[in-house]
This record gives structure tokens, C-alpha cells and sequence, in this order.
């Protein structure tokens, strides 16, 4: 009697390529998470080294106490970046160069390729960026309205520059060109692109979440989660991280700019509204006119082993993402206790 093949019952075949594609979700999901989460210790780690040697340092220069030299030095302009700024920049430095290796990210020239779309996509999209920034403020102030509701002040960042001019270069350094650099490479370079062999919707909603959550305070949620949604929906249309990187300068720079004016001064309000409604005027054309090629590439064809729900209810359920979620819960606790 002939024997017929053995062959895999369909249902077992569809259930393993689920169960393994499910797996990668959560695997890819710890690496990130630990990077991220290593990136926020060691900024603290560095943090606290910065203030000791910079203490050391003011100690002996004026010959006071340590003591006293430590409680001054976080109150000196250098002292604020050698402990705030510089500290972020190396943390981000630290996790570049480990992303290589714990993402299995060989392609190296792949994320600097210059891009494929025309000039008048990406550089128009780079100009428009900033107008993510304006309807993001309009997502902070419902938070801000929220908690004020219940007697609550949210704590967030002090964005205003010091008078000493070589603290307000090195921050201004940082802030409008090496920030946005590294937060491009780390984001859109490594996490996006692992990211997105699952799907790419899930990629940009997955790593603008995660871009919002390393700022580590609310009233910076809104505004970098449509940013990053923006940023990375032109990094899969261009094929390139450059527009971007240049995007996200220009809308730094735009940002510190208003600074420079006194906001006793009518060209405060002039600049500041004027800014928030070119930006969302240009924004909002952007998406209109480029709407096409946007959608092809998030609607790329990708095998559908997994739907768009249960890629994400993966992550989410996952070791990685619950660890730094408890991570960015503590430290929002922090500063509602501090402040």
C-alpha cells in the first residue's frame, strides 16, 4: 500500500509562525526598552559625576569647601549643562554604540543614505516640522487643564537660557544641532527601522511612544509624539534619517528662538502666535499634498502573520515595555514629589 507524505497540519504551521512572530515583537521590544532604560540610568550616573568633578574643580579654583562648592555648582550656568545637557549627550553616545550590537543593526550606511524622495518632499517636510510643535501644544495645554482641575501643577523642564555666554553657546550647541542628531539616530535610525519589519504603522506609533517617553515629564508627551509620528513617517518615505535630523534642528532652534525675546515685549506674542500659526498652516499643506506618498510607504506590504492589534497588545504585554513603563511612572512621580 503507498503511503501518502506526511504533511504539517495548516493550523499548527499558522500558530508557530504566530507564536515566533510574536516572540520577535517582545524580543525587539526588551532590547529597545533595556537601551532606553540604560540610557536614563547612566545620564544620572553621569550626572553625578559631572557635579563632583565640576565641584572638585570650583572648590579649588575659588578655595571654598567642597560642600559648599557642590551646592553652588548645580547653580553655576556651566555647572547646569556639565549636569544636565552634557550628561544626556554622552548617555546617547553610550547607547548608539551598544545599539549596533544588542539591535543586530549591520547596515550601518543604510541609516545615513542620502534620500531617495525629491528635495521638495523632504525639504519641505523638514520645513514644516515645526508645526507638529504647534498642535502638540495645543495636547499639552489639555493636560495642563487636566491636572489644574485638580489643584495640580505638571512639572516640566526650565527651557530658559542663562546669561553666561559660554553656557548659553554650549547649551544652544547641544539643544539646536548634537540633540537632535542623536535623538534622530536612536529613534528613527535604530529603533524605527528594527521596528519596522513587523509593520510599518506599528513602527512609527511604537518609537514616537517611546520618543515621548524618554523625555521623562509630561508637558513633553504630546508635542514628541506627533513629532515622531511626523519624523518617522519622512524617514520611511525619504529613505534617509537626514530630513529628520534637519527637521527636528529646525524646530529646536525655532523653539529657542522665541526666547530671545522678552515676553513683556508685543513682539513676544507677535512671534510667538505667529509662529504656532505658520507652522500649523504648513504642516497641516504638507500632509495634504504629500498625503499619497506618505500612505504608500505605512501601508507598505508587509506578510499579515500578525493583525495591527496584536502586534501591539505584544509589546505592550511585554517584559520590556512594562519594565520601562514603570521606569517612566517613577520618575513622573519624582517630579510631582519634588516639585
Amino acid at each position: 500500500m503507498n503511503r501518502q507524505p506526511f504533511v504539517p497540519f495548516n493550523g499548527m504551521q499558522s500558530y508557530i509562525r504566530t507564536q515566533n512572530a510574536k516572540k520577535a515583537i517582545r524580543s525587539d521590544m526588551l532590547r529597545i526598552a533595556l537601551g532606553l532604560l540604560l540610557l536614563s540610568v547612566l545620564s544620572n550616573i553621569y550626572s553625578v559625576v559631572g557635579l563632583f568633578a565640576y565641584a572638585l574643580y570650583f572648590a579649588g579654583r575659588t578655595g571654598i569647601s567642597l560642600q559648599i562648592a557642590m551646592q553652588l555648582s548645580g547653580q553655576n550656568a556651566i555647572g547646569t549643562f556639565i549636569t544636565g545637557y552634557l550628561p544626556v549627550m554622552l548617555a546617547d553616545l553610550t547607547v548608539i554604540l551598544l545599539f549596533f550590537k544588542i539591535l543586530s543593526f549591520p547596515c550601518r550606511e543604510r541609516m545615513f543614505q542620502k534620500p531617495k524622495a525629491p528635495p521638495r518632499f523632504w525639504l519641505f517636510g523638514a520645513i514644516a516640522t515645526p508645526g507638529g510643535s504647534a498642535l502638540g501644544v495645543l495636547g499639552t495645554l489639555v493636560i495642563m487643564a487636566f491636572f489644574t482641575a485638580f489643584g495640580l501643577e505638571v512639572p516640566g523642564p526650565d527651557f530658559a537660557l542663562p546669561e553666561d555666554p559660554a553656557a548659553k553657546t554650549l547649551i544652544l550647541l547641544y539643544a539646536c544641532l548634537l540633540g537632535p542628531l542623536l535623538e534622530e539616530i536612536l529613534f528613527r535610525g535604530f529603533i524605527l527601522r528594527r521596528l519596522r519589519r513587523h509593520s510599518p504603522i506599528f513602527a512609527v506609533v511604537m518609537s514616537s511612544i517611546l520618543f515621548a517617553m524618554f523625555h521623562m515629564n509630561l508637558l513633553q508627551f504630546c508635542t514628541p509624539v506627533i513629532l515622531g509620528i511626523f519624523l518617522s513617517a519622512l524617514t520611511l518615505t525619504s529613505g534617509s534619517i537626514w530630513p529628520a535630523v534637519l527637521g527636528h534642528m529646525l524646530n529646536n532652534c525655532l523653539a529657542f528662538a522665541v526666547d530671545f525675546i522678552p515676553e513683556t515685549s508685543p513682539a513676544f506674542y507677535l512671534v510667538y502666535f505667529g509662529y504656532l500659526g505658520i507652522g500649523l498652516a504648513l504642516f497641516i499643506l504638507f500632509l495634504i499634498l504629500f498625503r499619497k506618498p506618505l500612505l504608500f510607504y505605512l501601508r507598505a506590504k508587509i506578510p499579515p502573520i500578525l493583525s495591527l492589534g496584536t502586534q501591539f497588545s505584544s509589546a505592550l504585554l511585554s517584559g520590556g515595555w512594562i519594565t520601562y513603563g514603570v521606569w517612566y511612572l517613577f520618575n513622573l512621580l519624582a517630579l510631582f514629589l519634588i516639585y
